[in-house]
């Protein structure tokens, strides 16, 4: 494993290539280089409003009256959840309707209302999306964009072509929003050289791409981002939020805190980490919904002091109080019996609160 260590004033971050095993390709994650991360502050009580505001540019283009208020009726006429509760699923899963019949049944009684499913390497049927669909379930598509990063100094016209083509055979059997993932450069110091201008006009031209493919096609686009991008402003893998806003429906910021390589902090405090990412992503993608990416996986949550589905329910909590759209609970093998019972502690505690709020304001009416 490839490791460099970078020193930021009074922090030092460990950066490392190693991140969670998926069963056909991994989803890498890592700390902050050449970053003005900030320490994290104490927990806020105020969230930040839940909507998904328009771009009215972008909702002209479809039609959409965008005096209308918050987006219920979307700009597809898809019935997008408005708060987002999901799973990923591995491509094997997706195509098998054994399986995919238990984690339907399994999301019915855990009020899941989303899955992000892999089509690569092979798409999943029409039939098996429309289970997914009559089952009141948003079908999203995960399509790996570079394995790894691009690693080299432009993708080619044809290989983009390929990537446009499995967006178009996943519209078609079904799916509702296309997510793109690893769309960015690798962390290779032979791409160092590369400026960052040059590197942000390769991906925002392939986003463009994808863009315009989404709306022939009349689906979402999505992307994931990597969780210190939520964190600064020039990073020389080429993410950015603003540039990614411009031509995205929603951004999945992937916030596993076991990822944050160097950050006793923040990989020991789920709550907090997961909490600041999404917010910070909110308050700078005003236009844009942000779904977390949270971690339903095992590796370093000891370093937490906290089980498993502590560790998960506290990120669920996270991205609720910081005003979030949304999370997908990531865990390569689709092992998600821990996530559940966070699920259901955490739906079961905030409906007490609920119940405790509202028997307040009874007891306690307003003086006229």
């Amino acid at each position: 494993m490839r490791k460099l260590i970078v020193i930021i004033p009074t922090v030092i971050f460990l950066y490392g290539s190693m991140t969670c095993v998926h069963l056909s390709n991994f989803r890498s994650g890592y700390a902050f280089q050449g970053t003005s991360a900030s320490p994290i502050k104490s927990p806020s009580t105020s969230g930040l409003t839940d909507i998904w505001k328009i771009d009215k540019a972008k909702a002209n283009k479809s039609s959409v009256n965008v005096e209308a208020g918050p987006v219920h009726v979307h700009k597809y006429n898809v019935p997008v959840p408005d708060y987002i509760r999901g799973i990923y699923l591995t491509n094997y899963v997706g195509n098998n309707k054994r399986m995919l019949n238990g984690f339907i049944k399994d999301a019915k009684e855990n009020n899941i209302n989303t899955f992000i499913v892999d089509v690569q390497r092979k798409v999943v049927s029409k039939d098996l999306v429309s289970i997914i669909k009559k089952a009141g379930i948003f079908p999203v598509a995960r399509v790996v964009v570079f394995e790894g990063g691009l690693k080299r100094k432009k993708a080619s016209k044809k290989y983009i072509a390929k990537i446009l083509l499995t967006m178009e055979k996943a519209a078609k059997a079904g799916f509702q929003e296309i997510q793109l993932d690893y769309i960015r450069y690798a962390d290779a110091r032979s791409l160092r050289k590369l400026s960052l201008k040059h590197k942000y006009s390769t991906i925002n031209a392939i986003l463009a791409a994808a863009n315009k493919k989404a709306t022939e096609l009349a689906v979402y686009l999505s992307a994931d981002i990597f969780g210190r991008i939520t964190l600064n402003y020039n990073d020389h893998i080429g993410q950015k939020l603003e540039n990614f806003s411009q031509y995205l429906d929603v951004i999945y910021p992937m916030l596993y805190p076991s990822h944050y390589n160097g950050d006793p902090y923040r990989m020991s405090h789920p709550y907090e980490t997961v909490k600041e990412g999404v917010k910070k992503s909110v308050e700078r993608c005003k236009e844009t919904r942000i779904v977390a990416y949270i971690q339903g996986f095992k590796w370093k949550v000891n370093k937490s002091g906290k089980s498993l589905q502590e560790y998960i329910r506290l990120q669920i909590k996270a991205v609720d109080d910081a005003g979030g759209h949304g999370w997908i609970i990531w865990n390569a093998r689709n092992k998600y019996k821990a996530s559940y019972k966070a699920i259901n502690q955490y739906d079961k505690q905030k409906k007490a609160v609920n119940s405790a709020e509202v028997n307040s304001k009874v007891e306690t009416p307003n003086k006229g």
